[in-house]
């Protein structure tokens, strides 16, 4: 297997993770990457700084963009996917035709497919079924870290998941450092619905953040009674109640940071409480590179919630305000008003 490590997209989490790597390294590590946009992989060049992201940190001279993407996986023992959840199909087809049987897949995506509601290990792995003779080494990185943690070095938590325990311990020996403490497990379906839902939760926690400026109370209920909602969705598709439990950097911890930490979904919450139109919000966000990834996974949890049956009133009612024009003071009275029970919040 390689030394070098393969990063696919440069987005602000992938950028984050290769200056930690980069900095961990000493700079002695081979590190390449590539991207679709021409001008972070022009800029990088010229500056070795990345055109919007992190501008102040600056990379050492063993980490430079690849020519091609075939170019990127030739030699490469780790290929660190930071393609947004809607787009991994479409990556994982590219890069499966250059794949080596040796290379390690870790995806950083926090997303479910539009289409089929599928985690992005399951899109990769079929993918890649149908260009390989092998079966790839996959897995995830997932827990409550943001680009601007990672990226200067402050202490947070993550688990690693897979299958394969040996591969698991070969990707958190990658990332595990004094500033990343790595959880490695083998459930690797629970912490992907983990870090997939926890981004309904943060778009209502900063639509309530400026419908109740203050409130944090109001915020709370939110949260608390939205993660039931995303608890018995993940349940009904498989999950196991380990990575439900206090103490898990997939679950509480991103729930948590995603709420109240400077993240994209809560920035996109915040807009909607505002009085912003949430397909105007996606829009302007999305030009400024920023990937919400919550407006397409909410879509999916609500699809997911009926089609199982489950009662996830929360889901339902911040579902129809971003996707269907009802309102958030509407929405909060909604809520408010349904029937008292003893059983479930």
């Amino acid at each position: 297997m390689g030394d070098k490590i393969a990063f696919l997209a440069l987005g602000a989490f992938n950028c984050s993770m290769m200056a930690k790597i980069d900095r961990q390294s000493n700079g002695q590590r081979e590190i390449e990457f590539w991207d679709i946009d021409q001008e972070v992989m022009e800029h990088f060049e010229k500056h070795h700084v990345h055109p919007y992201h992190f501008q102040d940190i600056a990379f050492s001279d063993n980490v430079h963009p690849a020519d091609s993407i075939s170019g990127l996986l030739n030699g490469a023992g780790n290929l660190i996917v930071g393609v947004n959840a809607q787009s991994m199909r479409k990556a994982a087809r590219t890069f499966g035709e250059y794949l080596s049987k040796d290379t390690i897949i870790t995806s950083l995506s926090k997303g479910l497919e539009l289409e089929t509601g599928k985690r992005m290990s399951e899109v990769i792995r079929e993918e890649l079924d149908c260009a390989l003779v092998y079966d790839p080494k996959i897995t995830v990185f997932s827990g409550g870290t943001v680009a601007q943690d990672i990226a200067y070095g402050r202490p947070v938590m993550a688990h690693v998941a897979g299958d394969d325990p040996i591969t698991i311990d070969e990707v958190a020996e990658l990332f595990h450092s004094t500033a990343v403490r790595v959880v490695p497990t083998t459930e690797m379906l629970s912490v992907e619905y983990c870090g997939a839902l926890k981004n309904v939760v943060s778009i209502g926690g900063g639509i309530c953040e400026e419908l109740y400026p203050g409130a944090e109370g109001t915020k709370a209920a939110f949260k608390i009674r939205t993660e039931f909602d995303i608890y018995k969705i993940a349940k009904a598709l498989g999950a196991s109640d380990d990575i439900f439990l206090p103490g898990s950097p997939s679950f509480y911890g991103d729930s948590d940071l995603s709420c109240y930490g400077p993240t994209r979904n809560r920035e996109y919450g915040q807009r909607i409480g505002c009085g912003q139109d949430p397909k105007a919000a996606l829009k302007e966000m999305e030009q400024a590179h920023k990937t919400v990834e919550g407006y397409y996974t909410l879509k999916v949890a609500y699809e997911l919630s009926q089609k199982l049956g489950l009662d996830t009133p929360c889901i339902e009612q911040l579902f129809q305000v971003v996707h269907d024009g009802l309102s958030p003071e509407r929405a909060v009275k909604n809520l408010m008003s349904r029937p008292r029970t003893s059983l479930n919040p």
